[in-house]
């Protein structure tokens, strides 16, 4: 499920998600080489021009050209990131709009972050939490509520030779017009009938798991049809933070009731 859950930028529209964990376990490769649609920026560094628009030029820069933008080893505690680029983003992935001069534009861009962790979850969680290796200008509670999915990097195996395949499979360019296509479509309310999620979830939480939900039925039930039991099975275990300040994280389960 963790590693589908790397599919759903591609399948989603101004989907955000993180994944920091250990190395060696094709988080970058799946942005990078799965779709011809998706790009990776090396070095986790981008400016405001490069990413959103040329104020000197006023040619449109990545976020008008691909489906899914992933920055990789975005973590770094001794990275020092553009003020001026963390507040554009927050607020492009709040309202999939960014404004630059007197013109204010949208765009679709899903958004992946990536990079590895430095200590173990134990140590992270003792001493300070699960978002510990980001560059100071991201540990931010704003930028972090508008992540729709954390995935733990810790729980996806390391990649082994025993995992290739020697038969046929998916051309992946095959696969990755089938999950653009797959875009156009919203599966996100498909649990209502079955389910009601918790009154206590807030609004921008209850976005993240209606994103999550809707990627996830695209990616294994393109038809959009599934049983009670499997739309239970689709509900996602989820990492968030409850509070940015506090000195220790914790993840909790977002449930369906």
């Amino acid at each position: 499920m963790l590693q589908l859950l790397r599919l759903v930028p591609f399948c989603g529209r101004n989907y955000n998600i993180i994944e920091l964990g250990p190395k060696g376990t094709g988080k970058s490769h799946i942005y990078s080489e799965f779709s011809p649609h998706g790009i990776l920026v090396s070095g986790g560094e981008v400016t405001v021009a490069k990413l959103f628009v040329n104020n000197s030029t006023g040619k449109i820069g990545l976020v008008g050209y691909w489906d899914v933008v992933a920055f990789d080893e975005f973590a770094g505690k001794k990275k020092r990131a553009d003020k001026a680029l963390v507040d554009i983003m927050k607020n492009y992935m709040a309202n999939k709009s960014f404004s630059r001069g007197i013109e204010t534009l949208g765009a679709e861009v899903s958004m992946a972050f990536v990079g590895n962790t430095q200590h173990t979850v134990p140590y992270m969680l003792k001493h300070a939490d699960l978002f510990d290796d980001l560059p100071e200008q991201y540990h931010d509670s704003a930028f972090l509520d508008r992540v729709h999915f954390y995935l733990p990097g810790w729980e996806v195996d390391i990649i082994r030779g025993e995992m290739f395949s020697n038969g046929y499979g998916f051309v992946v360019d095959y696969l990755a017009e089938i999950l653009r296509s797959l875009r156009n479509h919203d599966f996100s309310d498909r649990y209502q009938e079955h389910f009601t999620l918790s009154s206590d979830i807030s609004t921008r939480d209850s976005d993240g798991i209606h994103k999550t939900f809707s990627g996830l039925m695209k990616i294994l039930f393109p038809e959009g049809e599934a049983t009670k039991e499997e739309i239970q099975g689709n509900t996602p275990l989820c990492y968030r933070r409850a509070q940015t300040g506090q000195r220790s994280a914790h993840a909790y389960r977002f449930h369906l009731r």
